[in-house]
């Protein structure tokens, strides 16, 4: 006679859904489109928490997509607002602004409660030296002022030629205490600029996405599991993948989840990454 199966337990999602429960291990995805346009399904809140559920996706910092396509940033930056308040216990709120119009937009966002503001470094044409000296130094001192990061999306929406390594070093030259988030590092070819650039600055933290799993696995072991955060940017990428992936490269099973979650929990405090000590304790 056969075993009886084991009772299935469900709880009811964030949305309302009932859902099963599981074994699986819940982790922090710190890039999350809302309202992009090329997606509309998962511009609604119900759709977006199911794939969170059903990714295993605890928690997810949301930033307003459709001012990619848009440029009206207020109104993207309002639909991720109502979200969160929703749901404060799933959803972090992460700015988007126009870098030319960048004040008082970002005081304003963080006196809302938005927790950082994601900078789209390759949208556009308008990167040189000196603009980000203008425009991206302001803000970073803006959030540090506060405690928080800095996002930094290296590359454009059709990567090309890598993303700008030039700009994390400018940054971290006028700020050099700031907590620095590198995101949208998707191009396999550059990523000898991207491990250069990590070894000269042992504070960045860098958002992990999918890469050839060789590369991966490399990428993980040269700059070691407490400088990562992953990055799905769903609808744009299935998070099992970009989880399972990483899951491979790190080696530590379900392990990872806790990572993930600690390690974001240190970049929403504005901290840089542990470093390994004699003693393996955190000396931040």
């Amino acid at each position: 006679m056969a075993a009886a199966a084991p009772p299935e337990h469900v709880s009811r999602g964030s949305d309302g859904a009932l859902r099963r429960n599981s074994d699986q291990a819940k982790w922090t995805d710190t890039s999350v489109c809302f309202g992009h346009p090329e997606y509309p399904a998962h511009a609604e809140t119900g759709p977006l928490l199911r794939a969170m559920d059903a990714a295993g996706i605890d928690q997810a910092w949301v930033f307003g997509y459709r001012a990619v396509a848009t440029h009206d940033f207020a109104a993207a930056n309002a639909s991720v607002r109502t979200l969160v308040a929703q749901h404060p216990d799933r959803l972090v709120p992460i700015g988007l602004v126009n870098p030319f119009h960048a004040f008082p937009a970002v005081e304003n966002l963080l006196d809302e409660g938005f927790k950082s503001i994601k900078i789209l470094t390759g949208w556009g044409n308008w990167l040189t030296i000196g603009n980000v000296r203008r425009v991206v130094v302001p803000i970073t001192q803006a959030l540090q002022r506060r405690s928080l990061h800095v996002s930094i999306a290296l590359e454009g929406n059709i990567p090309v030629t890598g993303g700008s390594t030039f700009l994390p070093l400018i940054v971290r030259e006028a700020c050099p205490d700031a907590c620095i988030v590198l995101d949208h590092c998707w191009l396999p070819s550059a990523w000898e600029d991207y491990l250069a650039l990590a070894e000269d600055d042992r504070n960045l933290w860098f958002t992990l996405h999918s890469l050839p799993q060789a590369l991966l696995t490399r990428v993980v072991r040269e700059l070691g599991l407490a400088r990562i955060v992953l990055g799905s940017w769903l609808p744009e990428t299935d998070p099992d993948l970009v989880y399972a992936q990483l899951q491979r490269a790190a080696g530590i099973g379900d392990g990872l989840a806790s990572v993930l979650r600690d390690n974001a929990a240190r970049v929403l405090q504005g901290l840089p990454p542990r470093h390994a000590t004699p003693t393996d304790k955190d000396t931040t």
